[in-house]
């Protein structure tokens, strides 16, 4: 049932998310995900008045008052429990709920603000009441739909109505209702034994898994429900679960349908969702946290630019199999830049400096760091008692700076659970991007899951490790490995000061500013190592410190008819962009969105918006 007010469940749920098949031009093509394929699927055009659907009684369009409006799903069950009728309920699973007004609603403020949709300012003046967010269905499935032949072989007749739409405005719907609260009726269902799965697409804003989760641990506190798995699925009690679905919007199946198959399926057996041991994989990465030579640390002190920079962003070659492959969009482009620029204003040189951009730059280190645990709670990746955890007894800069020497026994445990957590096979600096399986079968089968996906090489790294040491190629290069066995990129040969980390940037922006230099900073919304909501919350700061006036409000930028992100000016001489889904290295996750970028600071003018995209 698809749970929207007055929304098709056959439009936006069957053809648009799980259904088994979705309109393509003129016909339909097979949906490879379709939750068909383990259950039998009924869609409900309900109530009357949604779709097809309509009711002889006209009297019935002016008076629905039910206070299952725009949540039917835990009604139901509670219905189906309380009446006489025998029945084999087994289990309820609810994606995206609306489960209690105030809280869900919210928690939309912060959520949008750290994910880098609204600005400082606004999320700040937020007020309870916020705009509705008009999620449109495909124009297809409307076009297919109001196809005559297909509505004759539907045997589907429009009535009070001149066409199909996915969501209907014939019905007046009480919206007070939407302040009822459904999360009494979970614990209803699981004091009768019946199974509740609750998930949430950690990328939808309309109903953030940031208040849906609370309330769900609230839940089994509430019945005394002990956790049994933990992680990005917790389960209590063997009967209430909860857990988030990677990468998925609002429309969970739509965008990410294999992952929702498997979390179908889990569901259907009455089994947790497989981890790390059920799905047998095999695979050696080693985080940021704990092995410093690393690819998490490729753009930290100590790591090769010609790897992690030309041959991983924006240089004109990639590596692939056994030579390059040209990288369409090169630029031809941590603490260096930033002194650098310092260093030439301060000479007698005479020099054209004319700007600094900084992508996912170290500012400060208490801001920064201790920002990765917001980030990591608001984009699903600890729990609420663990980010409870990092506030409270150990933050992140603790660890940070307890890390070269010796944890504490407080912040040992805190850095544990939040690595038992995050687990070994998410990026750091992409928190969205698949992780490279070094098996070749593993790979493989990753490779065969992102058909549908956008194209990033999450191997580039072996590449590059095994192009750049070809004795071919370092006899063409004329390189010479001295001192090391072969070329890697990073490098544990040199001892760094990591007490210089803490030395702030943030000043020299300033007198960069001073100057007459454009000062660009960006980030990656994907970057959980620099976090966007530390770094963005000090060009703020500095703008105010500096007295530059707001010129180009926080707004979206475009490309190609898309969002690529969200900028703010100050005075025309700093500026601050986030790329849309890009990691710690943009131009390898946003190649394209990253090359606007640059080229919009090169030619000194804001990024693009809705009137320059066109």
């Amino acid at each position: 049932m698809f749970t929207g007010p007055g929304c098709s469940s056959i439009g936006a749920g069957a053809f648009s998310e799980h259904g088994p098949f979705r309109p393509s031009g003129n016909g339909l093509i097979k949906n490879e995900f379709s939750r068909k394929k383990e259950a039998n699927m009924l869609y409900l055009e309900s109530p009357a008045g949604v779709g097809f659907s309509y009711s002889a009684n006209q009297s019935f369009y002016d008076g629905v008052n039910d206070e299952m409006t725009g949540h039917y799903v835990p009604q139901l069950p509670n219905l189906i429990l309380k009446s006489s009728l025998k029945s084999s309920l087994k289990g309820v699973a609810i994606g995206n709920p609306l489960l209690e007004f105030n809280n869900d609603f919210y928690s939309r403020a912060e959520y949008l603000w750290s994910h880098g949709l609204i600005s400082d300012a606004t999320y700040e003046v937020s007020e309870k009441d916020e705009e509705n967010i008009d999620v449109c269905l495909k124009d297809e499935t409307t076009q297919y739909m109001n196809r005559k032949d297909l509505q004759k072989a539907m045997h589907a007749h429009l009535i009070g109505v001149t066409q199909w739409t996915a969501c209907s405005n014939v019905l007046n719907y009480h919206m007070d209702d939407l302040e009822v609260p459904t999360l009494p009726l979970l614990g209803i269902l699981t004091k009768n034994d019946v199974r509740v799965f609750v998930y949430s697409g950690d990328q939808d804003a309309v109903i953030p898994f940031t208040g849906t989760r609370t309330l769900i641990n609230g839940l089994a506190k509430e019945m005394r429900l002990n956790n049994t798995v933990g992680g990005w699925t917790q389960v209590y009690g063997d009967i209430l679960a909860y857990a988030t679905v990677r990468g998925a919007a609002h429309h969970v199946p739509l965008s990410q349908p294999a992952r929702s198959l498997v979390l179908f399926r889990s569901f259907l057996d009455g089994k947790p969702l497989p981890d790390v041991s059920l799905a047998q994989i095999i695979y050696g990465v080693y985080t940021y946290r704990n092995h410093t030579h690393s690819r998490n640390f490729r753009n930290w002190p100590g790591c090769s630019s010609i790897g992690a920079g030309a041959f991983s962003e924006h240089g004109p070659f990639r590596p692939s199999g056994n030579g390059l492959i040209k990288n369409e969009f090169s630029w031809n482009k941590g603490h260096y830049v930033p002194q650098l620029a310092n260093l030439v204003l301060k000479s007698s040189l005479k020099s054209n400096l004319r700007g600094v951009a900084i992508g996912n730059p170290l500012l400060e280190f208490n801001n920064d760091f201790n920002s990765i645990g917001e980030y990591l709670w608001s984009h699903g990746l600890i729990s609420d008692a663990t980010y409870d955890l990092s506030e409270k007894i150990c933050n992140y800069s603790q660890i940070r700076r307890q890390e070269q020497k010796f944890l504490s026994a407080p912040c040992k445990l805190v850095n544990s659970q939040i690595n038992s957590e995050i687990g070994k096979f998410i990026d750091s600096y992409d928190v969205t991007l698949d992780v490279c399986l070094h098996s070749v079968s593993q790979q493989a089968h990753v490779l065969n899951q992102m058909m549908d996906e956008e194209k990033i090489d999450v191997c580039l790294d072996d590449e590059t490790t095994q192009y750049l040491n070809r004795k071919d190629v370092q006899k063409a290069m004329h390189a010479h490995l001295i001192g090391v066995t072969q070329w890697a990129t990073c490098s544990n040969v040199l001892n760094y000061h990591m007490d210089d980390l803490e030395i702030p940037t943030l000043p020299l922006l300033g007198t960069f500013t001073k100057s007459g230099v454009r000062v660009l900073v960006y980030s990656g919304d994907q970057d959980s190592i620099i976090p966007f909501i530390g770094t963005r919350t000090l060009v703020n700061g500095l703008a105010k410190e500096l007295g530059l006036n707001t010129t180009v409000p926080y707004r979206t930028w475009l490309t190609n008819r898309q969002v690529g992100g969200w900028t703010q000016v100050y005075g025309d001489i700093l500026a601050y962009a986030t790329i849309r889904g890009a990691s710690h290295e943009a131009p390898f996750s946003q190649p394209a969105r990253s090359l606007v970028l640059f080229r919009s600071f090169l030619d000194g003018k804001p990024l693009p918006d809705v009137s320059l995209a066109q």
